[in-house]
């Protein structure tokens, strides 16, 4: 029996054999420059778009602000 474990203490582990507890997650700081840089692009994309957004919502607001008023000739 002591055989078969040592045995087994070498073995490399199946995909399906490796533990989810075991693994930890990487840092912003530990991606490589290309990935930080594909990072930053799509946090771009989401900026430029919540601000477009933004501007589209407030639009909408001071329109239909503005159409409760009248100016009498």
């Amino acid at each position: 029996m002591k055989n078969q474990s040592a045995a087994m203490a070498g073995k490399i582990p199946k995909p399906s054999e490796i533990d989810i507890n075991n693994m930890k997650m990487l840092t912003f700081e530990q991606l490589l420059a290309e990935h930080k840089k594909a990072l930053d692009e799509i946090n771009k994309k989401i900026r430029d778009e919540q601000e477009q957004e933004i501007r589209r919502k407030e639009e909408e607001a001071m329109k239909h602000y503005v159409s409760h008023f009248s100016v009498d000739r």
